[in-house]
């Protein structure tokens, strides 16, 4: 299985958003949605998409995801451990991490 991860700002409208979809090892589509998150900035949408697409795939019955995808090189790099956020790790990368560790 796969989860494609994207999280979005709109200036104008002030708001964020985070979409999200499954695909099979084939890569047709499993399922998906779209999500209003509140106002964040770009990265903590990306975060946001990444961690809420997790625990979509948990709910899903997902127990194994071979890959998990995003457009943001910082989040991949931070989930990585090869670079934080001002030196700290914020806790939802964390719990990123744990969640794919777990899988």
């Amino acid at each position: 299985m796969e989860l494609n991860c994207d999280g979005a700002y709109k200036k104008v409208q002030d708001v964020a958003e985070c979409n999200d979809l499954l695909r099979n090892s084939d890569d047709c589509w499993i399922q998906g949605y779209t999500q209003k998150i509140g106002s964040c900035d770009a990265l903590n949408a990306e975060i946001l998409g990444m961690y809420i697409g997790l625990k979509f795939a948990e709910r899903q019955g997902v127990t194994q995801l071979i890959i998990v995808e995003s457009d943001s090189k910082v989040l991949i790099d931070v989930v990585k451990g090869s670079c934080n956020l001002n030196g700290a790790t914020p806790i939802l990368i964390r719990r990123i991490q744990y969640v794919i560790n777990r899988n």
